[in-house]
């Protein structure tokens, strides 16, 4: 939350880190990236483009 991923928030998936198990995702027009363990905790809903 502390990094604004808020409920309601729209982010999207830049990369997958294979090595490292980091996943990149902008939020805000922000880049993150996150462990893959913290990325899973992350409850997301597909939105039609």
């Amino acid at each position: 939350m502390e990094l604004g991923l808020l409920p309601g928030t729209e982010f999207r998936l830049v990369r997958l880190v294979r090595v490292g198990g980091m996943v990149e995702v902008e939020v805000r027009g922000c880049h993150i990236s996150l462990r893959k363990s913290e990325a899973e905790q992350i409850e997301v809903e597909a939105i039609a483009p």
